[in-house]
């Protein structure tokens, strides 16, 4: 059926619902006719959800080797389970030492996994060596099992096609596993389950003839086959391939792609010969680094010593969507970042289903992926020879934690999925979610706004819920609700004395034509004010040798400070803050440039800050590098260009993955934010409520710290409403501003040393307080033309200028005199030089003298 929507449909219309958290590396799910959500854990865990009462329990628990990627890693529940309650099984056992996958069938019994019942299928044996296992599971309309292998191959001694001959390298070499047609590793088989327990094997697999290669063996070529999908109309198979970690194309071949893959019919897809759109990877030999041959995908082979099946293999198949840490000229809406492809189902919208929460006709036949590195899911739409058209983004702005399985529900039509979560092992992020559809009309959405929320009795409150809204366009009615008594007003404003001293509930009903409705709440607290603090600077962005400060307290009941307030039930304190390289403030806080870029790019999908997860913490990254990089200013470059290129080796045998598509100067700034986890703050120092301080840490043009000042105050309380705090805090920094410290650069660019400019170039200094500065200085490297500061636009009132000399040859430091400027700006920066347009000047720093 085809859809008769023209456009995806809104994204408030999609809801995701936690049904499940806290799992333990959950791996793959399926649903069955009456809603039952069976699922599955690497520590061997069978899990089921009740469609009734949407309790999960344990059903079953088989022993394995769960470790990394190896465990309990792949389910099917038989094309009959409803009646013969059979459930495949793909499991390691648990032998420490020999790694051997294996496929068995089990039947549940009362509702529970009856080990008795095993009959053992397919054992794969692999080495001990990590990684890639695959291991997910698929039937097709004829009752065939699929089911995937990983390569088995270790991916650290190279980030491309792992093919190295030398002796002792033999894990290094996927020839043995993936292009070996004699091995199952790197495949994904398909077998027909017999009522005895043993198997057949379907005709059109990849090899009829059992001397080219193993007869299970319908797809070949993969690396590590992450989720398959059969589709049963055409029973056409559906997959998601996760790529190597190579960042950039090089002699040794292509850049990493991952891929999402579809085959009507057995095939070979490549790898490690190939990739992407049947990328050739050279022949190298590692031992010399000399190019060998250029394998032909119409015609390739393998002549490793290791192999030990045929060595024509079958032609190579291009992937249908592949993309590379960077943005993909081909596929730009898969984004940029870490990668890794997972597969999910084909869905079939089905009229007669009665749901309120199924998707709709628009997804009809539609290919539904995630990726679990970048977080997202997407809709592939493709025309009826399986060719691609369109992807679209599902539910973009919500952030999913690690898609790694989904499956569309035949009871209720909605989308399941698994969500892996941030670390290995247990964590609230594992979960079972539902994505739901609604189809109708959409509830309105209340919003409430008070003018006040604390004050003594009687006190007078106005409140507004005129930015309720419905995203249908649909007129609203109000209803208000205070303290359990229904009010007589139906505005979306109301104002309200309120008599008694205690707490109170406001609370507004919206309600849409339909009768859908909507509440939002407040407390008002009657009885006690909240105080107002704050501190008094003379210039609120500056500190400079002496700090004159005082800080004002008011209260309504208590009074104002020496007023009914003790001096001595408020706190002052002061505290410096070491210069940090990217450390900055905003809005009157203190920010890292480096934390605000780790958080932007995919570092958190590996890495927590306190916790391990698939990579080393923060913390302890930090530790270890910390006080070498004092010692070692090579260590900070190297650390940047490691994050770039990836890598492994240093925590473990986990690779971490390349950012191709982050700068140099980018993961620079995350590395010294990283670093500087392991820097002193001094201890706050309580201080005087006024005065003026000498401040011992003055900064220099080499160390440019920033000094913390704060103030809290907790008021006496009054009868029935206890004590209320307030707190108020200002980030002072040195007057000297470096090139860092601009943004919005236009054709400026920052430098090792120093802000290059050339005619008509410009930045901005954002909310700089020019209270009582009576002077800027600006050291400047160049000659000719001149510097211009204006306040607030580019082409607001020019405070300042800075011609340069023309003849001058070295740096200079010009001055020049301002007054009477008050308050807060945005200063912008800008470099005329109509005589030589192209010449460019360098910006050293900026100071600001009172």
């Amino acid at each position: 059926m085809k859809s008769n929507e023209k456009n995806m449909p809104d994204e408030d219309r999609f809801k995701r619902v936690v049904l499940q958290e806290h799992l333990y590396n959950p791996q793959e799910l399926e649903i069955t006719e009456d809603g039952s959500v069976y699922f599955i854990q690497t520590n061997g865990l069978l899990m089921k959800l009740n469609p009734g009462t949407k309790a999960i329990k344990q059903i079953g628990y088989i022993k394995n080797s769960d470790n990394g990627e190896f465990g309990l890693i792949g389910m099917a529940l038989d094309p009959h389970f409803s009646d013969n309650h059979r459930i495949y099984l793909h499991y390691f056992l648990p032998d420490i030492q020999e790694k051997i996958a294996q496929v068995s069938r089990f039947t549940l019994v009362n509702d529970s996994l009856d080990l008795s019942t095993e009959k053992k299928m397919v054992q794969i044996p692999y080495d001990n060596t990590c990684c890639h296992t695959a291991g997910s599971m698929s039937f097709d309309a004829n009752g065939n099992l699929y089911f995937s292998t990983g390569d088995n191959t270790t991916a650290f001694e190279t980030t491309y096609s792992p093919h190295d001959e030398r002796a002792g390298h033999e894990l290094a070499n996927d020839m043995r596993a993936a292009a070996n047609t004699a091995d199952l590793r790197g495949k994904i088989c398909r077998i027909h389950p017999e009522e005895d327990g043993s198997y057949t094997i379907p005709e059109g697999n990849l090899f009829s003839d059992k001397k080219m290669g193993r007869p299970e063996i319908y797809i070949m070529g993969c690396r590590n086959a992450y989720r398959i999908y059969v589709d049963k109309p055409g029973n056409t198979l559906y997959w998601g391939e996760i790529g190597p970690d190579a960042g950039v194309d090089s002699s040794r071949g292509p850049r990493g792609y991952d891929e999402f893959n579809i085959a009507a019919k057995a095939g070979n897809y490549g790898w490690p010969l190939f990739i992407g759109n049947n990328i050739a990877y050279p022949h190298i030999d590692f031992e010399t680094n000399q190019l060998l041959d250029t394998p032909d995908a119409a015609k390739p082979s393998n002549k490793s010593r290791l192999n030990t099946g045929s060595q024509i293999l079958p032609p190579a198949q291009p992937a249908t969507i592949y993309y590379p840490y960077t943005k993909s000229d081909k596929f730009p809406s898969m984004g940029e970042g870490g990668r890794a492809a997972i597969g999910g189902p084909v869905y079939h919208y089905d009229e007669k289903l009665r749901s309120s929460i199924k998707f709709p006709q628009y997804f009809d036949n539609a290919w539904f992926i995630g990726d679990w590195m970048r977080n997202w899911l997407k809709v592939v739409r493709l025309n009826d020879d399986k060719q691609l058209e369109k992807i679209e983004d599902l539910m973009p702005t919500e952030k999913f934690n690690k898609p790694i399985d989904m499956a569309f529900s035949p009871h209720d039509g909605a989308l399941y999925m698994l969500e892996f979560g941030v670390a290995w092992g247990p964590n609230p992020e594992a979960r079972l979610v539902r994505i739901e559809y609604n189809a109708g009309n959409r509830a309105p959405v209340a919003q409430l706004k008070a003018d006040r929320e604390s004050g003594p009795e009687p006190l007078t409150v106005s409140f507004s819920a005129g930015n309720s809204f419905d995203r249908d366009k649909d007129l609203l009615s109000y209803s208000w609700i205070i303290d359990g008594k229904k009010m007589s007003d139906t505005t979306s404003d109301l104002k309200y004395t309120f008599s008694n001293a205690g707490l109170h509930h406001v609370e507004v009903m919206v309600t849409d034509p339909s009768g859908l409705k909507s509440s939002n709440r407040k407390e008002i607290k009657i009885g006690n004010s909240s105080p107002e603090i704050s501190i008094v600077l003379d210039n609120n962005t500056f500190y400079h040798d002496a700090l004159q400060y005082k800080i004002l307290v008011t209260d309504n009941e208590d009074g104002t400070l020496q007023n009914g307030i003790d001096g001595r039930n408020v706190t002052a304190t002061l505290s410096y803050q070491p210069a940090q390289e990217g450390l900055t403030t905003s809005d009157g806080k203190l920010v890292n440039r480096g934390e605000i870029l780790l958080n932007e790019s995919d570092c958190k999908s590996c890495h927590l800050l306190k916790d391990k997860s698939v990579g080393p913490d923060f913390y302890s990254v930090s530790k270890r590098y910390f006080r070498q990089s004092a010692k070692d200013d090579k260590l900070v470059p190297k650390l940047a260009n490691k994050i770039i290129t990836g890598g492994s080796g240093v925590w473990g045998k986990a690779q971490m993955s390349a950012h191709p598509q982050l700068t140099t100067e980018q993961t620079t700034e995350i590395v010294k934010y990283i670093l500087s986890l392991q820097a002193n703050t001094t201890a706050a120092k309580q201080i005087p409520l006024a005065g003026s301080l000498t401040l011992t840490n003055k900064a220099t043009t080499e160390k440019n710290g920033f000094y913390v000042i704060e103030a809290s105050y907790t008021d006496r309380g009054g009868k029935i409403i206890g004590p209320l705090s307030a707190t108020a805090s200002h980030v002072l920094r040195t007057n000297k501003l470096s090139p860092q410290d601009f943004t919005n650069l236009t054709d400026m660019k920052v430098e090792s040393n120093g802000l290059s400019a050339i005619h008509g170039s410009n930045a901005v200094v954002k909310n700089i307080d020019l209270s009582g500065i009576r002077q800027l200085k600006l050291h400047t490297t160049g000659s000719g033309g001149s510097f211009e500061v204006h306040l607030d636009s580019l082409h607001g009132q020019r405070i300042a200028v800075f011609p340069q000399n023309a003849n001058a040859k070295g740096p200079s430091e010009m001055l020049c005199s301002i007054s009477g400027i008050k308050g807060s700006h945005d200063l912008y920066l800008l470099y005329v030089n109509n005589a030589l347009r192209f010449q460019q000047s360098m910006v050293q720093w900026i100071a600001f003298e009172r």
